[in-house]
């Protein structure tokens, strides 16, 4: 695990060797068939996100969010729902190629992420925003807290499944993937993730605590708490 700036780069460098490939098949050997395991999405997916979703839209209602994160929410929540549309409905013998639709809604929502994570730095979000029985909530003692959990909520559920795709797409790093997806099944996971994006502009970096390169693992402090834990840590 480590930075959003990682999985940025992870993503473009995917959808790079996905192009190449179609560019380098004619369109009827593509249509032959890969060894992509399908579907990459499964029902109890399908259910966890759709949960979460229900969950912070009961959360947010009757609230104010400014116009930016409001569209944030929307966004950021559509296009990972795209993507696991796409990835439950894949054929047996899908290919690489038909792993760019989802890699392309779930690349899009991560640098949504990180778009919003700077205005959040430049305009931090307000108590005014939330609804008062959000802020009663004693695991979560601040506005920025809670809106922290609400995006690292939805960031796991589009990590998760772009793993899963990188695995078939970039599978000489399979050992950086198999690390990440055992990342993922920690309910501490988020302790190793940032959003930092300082390092968006590399297309080459991965996701990988063993690339220290990319610097490994990073502490994710969230606000109101002050130990680098999240309040509740359940996620």
């Amino acid at each position: 695990m480590s930075k959003l700036a990682s999985w940025i780069a992870a993503g473009h460098r995917a959808i790079a060797v996905v192009d190449a490939q179609i560019a380098e098949e004619p369109a009827s050997q593509a249509r032959q068939g890969g060894s992509v395991i399908s579907p990459l999405a499964s029902v109890s997916d399908y259910r966890a996100l759709a949960a979460t979703h229900r969950y912070w839209r009961h959360s947010f209602k009757q609230g104010s969010l400014a116009g930016r994160r409001h569209r944030f929410v929307r966004e950021f929540s559509d296009r990972i729902h795209r993507a696991y549309d796409v990835a439950s409905q894949l054929k047996p013998q899908a290919t690489a190629a038909d792993l760019r639709e989802p890699l392309v809604h779930l690349q899009t929502a991560l640098e949504v992420l990180g778009s919003i994570k700077i205005y959040d730095d430049e305009t931090p979000i307000t108590s005014r925003e939330l609804p008062p029985r959000l802020l009663q909530d004693p695991s979560k003692p601040s506005a920025e807290a809670i809106w922290l959990h609400m995006k690292l909520d939805y960031t796991k559920h589009c990590l998760v499944l772009l793993v899963r795709v990188l695995m078939h797409v970039l599978p000489d790093y399979t050992e950086c993937w198999a690390e990440s997806k055992q990342a993922f099944l920690r309910k501490d996971w988020y302790t190793m993730f940032s959003f930092e994006t300082e390092q968006v502009i590399s297309k080459t970096s991965m996701p990988c605590s063993r690339l220290r390169d990319m610097g490994g693992a990073i502490s994710l402090r969230i606000p109101g708490t002050g130990d680098g834990s999240s309040g509740s840590g359940d996620y």
